[in-house]
């Protein structure tokens, strides 16, 4: 079976592309604060970004979906909200 898109590392051109999949995957949860295509910004500039593991599906029409993984190291795992910005990093976890 042949898939109707391929799978490849997000570049920077995909940025506004995957801003507006996130928001509007998120436009209709009631869960949700709407800030997420914010996070994805974020994480970007985090020290546990790697630019290898944020990936797109791009199709006919551009990007169809996009996935994020991040390396977690063990100060991370014991601290995860300290390294990210504000509001979500030194102030705790927003969603407690």
């Amino acid at each position: 079976m042949k898939a109707d898109y391929e799978i490849r590392q997000e570049t920077e051109k995909d940025y506004p592309q995957v801003f507006k999949l996130v928001e509007e995957a998120f436009r209709d949860m009631e869960e949700s604060d709407h800030r997420e295509q914010f996070l994805v910004e974020r994480l970007r500039h985090s020290p546990a970004f790697v630019p290898e593991l944020s990936l797109v599906a791009d199709g006919d029409g551009g990007v169809v979906g996009y996935g994020l993984c991040r390396f977690v190291r063990e100060y991370w795992m014991r601290n995860p909200w300290r390294w990210l910005p504000w509001p979500y990093g030194r102030t705790g976890n927003p969603w407690a």
